[in-house]
C-alpha cells in the first residue's frame, strides 16, 4: 500500500516545509511529524495548532515571507543538533495525541474557523 511506505520518503528528509497559501488541514504536516521531521510551515494550513510554540516542533511563518522560511531553514541546517530534537519532539507530540479521531476534531475546528456559521442548525 502507498500509506505503508511514506516513512521511507520521509525519511530521506531532515526537515518538513509547507509554505502554502491556503490550505484546510493539511494531512501531510501530521505523516512529516509522525515520522520525525521538524515542520515549517506558514500560516492557515493548520499547522499553528500542531506546534506548541515556535522552535518547539518546528516553526509557523506568514504566509508569503520567502525570507522567514529560508531563514528557518538555514537555522535548521546549520544546526543538526536542535533540528533532530525537534524531530524528535514532533514525533512524540503525534504519538501522544493525534489518533483519527483528533484530526477529525481538529479539521472541525479548522473549518468552524474559517467558516463560523457553517456548523451552526438553521
Amino acid at each position: 500500500k502507498p500509506q505503508n511506505e511514506l516513512y521511507k520518503y520521509y525519511s530521506q528528509g531532515s526537515i518538513f516545509v509547507l509554505p502554502s497559501l491556503e490550505e484546510g488541514f493539511a494531512m501531510v504536516q501530521f505523516q512529516a511529524m509522525a515520522c520525525g521531521l521538524p515542520l515549517i510551515c506558514t500560516t492557515n494550513t493548520g499547522g499553528e495548532d500542531l506546534i506548541t510554540k515556535n522552535g518547539e516542533e518546528g516553526f509557523v511563518i506568514p504566509i508569503r515571507n520567502v525570507e522567514a522560511i529560508k531563514e528557518k531553514i538555514l537555522y535548521l541546517y546549520n544546526n543538526q543538533n536542535i533540528c533532530k530534537d525537534m524531530g524528535q519532539k514532533a514525533k512524540k507530540k503525534i504519538e501522544k495525541g493525534f489518533s483519527w479521531d483528533d484530526y477529525g476534531n481538529r479539521y472541525i475546528k479548522n473549518l468552524e474557523k474559517i467558516m463560523p456559521n457553517a456548523t451552526k442548525s438553521k
